[in-house]
């Protein structure tokens, strides 16, 4: 252990039962258990870098205990660090239940909105649209792209689908996309602009309806759709096509479409201002947790 200015070790008790692969880390009396949580949080990565690259990745004591910890000299200080990044913590569970609350009501809205009325029409998506496939597209053809301006759809869902990006497109306007193959096969997108996508990305073009709407709709749908008994899931462009789906007019599309899209924004609004608030608290980590910044 080292503290700002006067060293000392590392003291260890042992209290009740636990299990022969874990280990119980107690601080002496003159360290926050507050401040030490969060500075083993903040030293997770060299504890794992240390623990082997073997498939059973392990840390013995002796290993663990000569870890060195950077620790301010006083409790009051180690506690007045554990406050400012409790309260962190605090701000960001808040924001993530509040996700959570924001996409539980998405949710029970989908459910509700896209359930079938009166008066709609059920089609299939073979009589509302041209269903087509991608092309192959290889890392080596996106590698050699100089300026990389059109997006490459994958049936990959991290990065709204996107696997890199090209000098040329082979799609142009408004589209449906989905994933043909993997474990996320049949996860639908609202496409609009020029594009390219895979062989594992299918394409609808719809003739009249509203897509948007389509989207949020056939993505509900398609789960069930999905070829399961082979090891890589599917749902090719034959049985796409015989996808039945509840039709309303034009005008109550685009007013669904519309509520739901309303809440994406706020979620995604949310998730960004989370992904803000966990950036700001990896800095004051990096700084109270290294000395650089004290709360004296």
């Amino acid at each position: 252990m080292v503290r700002y200015g006067s060293p000392g070790l590392l003291g260890y008790r042992y209290e009740g039962v636990i299990a022969n692969n874990l280990f119980r880390l107690l601080p002496k009396k003159d360290i926050s258990n507050s401040f030490y949580f969060h500075y083993l949080k903040f030293i997770q990565d060299r504890i794992l870098g240390i623990s082997g690259s073997s498939t059973m990745p392990a840390i013995n004591f002796s290993t663990l205990s000569s870890l060195p910890v950077v620790l301010p000299p006083t409790k009051a200080e180690q506690n007045a660090i554990a406050e400012a990044l409790n309260d962190a913590d605090a701000l960001i569970t808040e924001l993530e239940k509040l996700i959570a609350k924001k996409k539980a009501i998405k949710q029970g809205a989908m459910q509700e909105l896209l359930k079938p009325k009166d008066g709609w029409e059920v089609k299939t998506i073979g009589e509302i649209a041209i269903v087509g496939r991608g092309r192959v597209i290889s890392h080596k053809e996106i590698s050699k792209s100089i300026e990389g301006k059109y997006p490459v759809y994958s049936s990959q869902t991290f990065n709204n689908g996107i696997m890199g990006y090209l000098d040329s497109y082979d799609f142009d306007g408004e589209y449906l996309t989905w994933t043909t193959d993997g474990v996320y096969a049949g996860k639908v997108y609202h496409r609009n602009g020029q594009f390219n996508c895979t062989n594992v990305c299918g394409t609808i073009k719809l003739k009249k309806d509203y897509a948007p709407f389509i989207a949020y709709l056939l993505d509900t749908i398609t789960p069930d759709h999905v070829s399961r008994n082979l090891a890589n899931p599917k749902l090719m462009n034959d049985p796409m096509k015989r996808i039945e789906i509840p039709l309303p007019n034009h005008e109550e599309q685009i007013h669904i479409a519309q509520i739901l899209s309303d809440m994406d924004a706020e979620i995604a609004s949310l998730e960004k201002k989370l992904d803000k608030y966990k950036m700001l608290k990896q800095g004051m980590m990096q700084n109270l947790l290294t000395g650089k910044i004290r709360l004296i």
